[in-house]
């Protein structure tokens, strides 16, 4: 699956992170995952530990064919879904999100974009070039932020 292709070129930066099987994800976490996205089959597994704090990421496909990955956190109440990301045609995020993008890297040629909903309601909009670029825009609904550091989720 594309995103957790992305996710593996990764892997080599963060020995913390490794694919699990889906037998071995903890039953909390897939009830965390299909409370949030009951609609979804959840396929592929990778657990990592990121400053301490364990996560688990949960890839599969709606009923519709469409990928999606949740990003979940383990807190001192449980697991908590931080991250809900799915592939998009870049044409279809908001236009003050392309106009950022624009305006910042206005000559970076993007090949593939997730849209990354956080739990706050907030979108960030992960573009990628051929060569593994990667820009970020922040959007709240109605300001795009040009990120000049990756988003922690």
């Amino acid at each position: 699956m594309s995103i957790l292709l992305a996710s593996l070129s990764l892997f080599a930066l963060n020995p913390d992170k490794a694919d699990v099987e889906m037998s071995d994800v903890p039953e909390a976490v897939i009830d965390v995952a299909k409370s949030v996205r009951p609609d979804v089959t959840f396929t592929e597994a990778e657990r990592e530990t990121r400053n301490g704090v364990v996560y688990y990421d949960l890839e599969g496909e709606d009923s519709a064919g469409h990928e999606w990955e949740l990003d979940i956190m383990q807190t001192d109440d449980g697991w908590e879904v931080v991250e809900i990301q799915r592939d998009i045609d870049a044409k279809t995020a908001p236009a003050p999100v392309l106009a950022a993008l624009k305006e910042m890297a206005p000559d970076f040629a993007v090949t593939r974009t997730i849209e990354s909903t956080q739990t706050d309601g907030r979108i960030v909009y992960e573009f990628f070039d051929a060569d593994g670029g990667k820009r970020e825009v922040l959007w709240d609904g109605e300001a795009a932020e040009f990120l000049e550091e990756e988003w922690e989720h």
